[in-house]
C-alpha cells in the first residue's frame, strides 16, 4: 500500500468538492488554508474543513464538507464524479505524508 498523502487544499480546486462547498467558500465559510484532503496513489480518500464565518479570522468548528452531488448514468445508477478526476490537481502539490 502507498504512503497516505495529507496536505491542505490549494486556492483554486475548491469546485472539485461541489457546488456547496464552492458557494460556502465564495461566502468565506470555508477557506483553502482550512480544508485538508487525505490521498492514496492520487485519489481523495478523506477531506475535512474547518468552517468559520466570513468575518472570523480563525475556524470555529471542524466540519466534513459536503460531496459532489451523484449524477444519473444511462442505466439509471447514481454515477459520483471520478476521485482521480476530481483530485488531479490535488495530487500534483507539495504535501505532508504519513506511512
Amino acid at each position: 500500500m502507498t504512503a497516505l498523502v495529507i496536505r491542505p487544499l490549494i486556492a483554486g480546486e475548491e469546485a472539485a468538492f461541489g457546488d456547496t462547498y464552492t458557494a460556502m467558500a465564495a461566502a468565506g465559510e470555508y477557506r483553502p488554508e482550512w480544508t485538508w484532503v487525505a490521498l492514496r496513489d492520487g485519489v481523495v480518500v478523506a477531506r475535512a474543513a474547518w468552517w468559520a464565518g466570513p468575518k472570523d479570522d480563525k475556524p470555529l468548528a471542524l466540519d466534513s464538507p459536503p460531496r459532489p452531488a451523484a449524477r444519473s448514468t444511462p442505466k439509471g445508477r447514481p454515477e459520483r464524479p471520478s476521485p482521480r478526476a476530481s483530485s488531479a490537481a490535488a495530487a500534483r502539490s507539495p504535501a505532508v505524508t504519513a506511512g
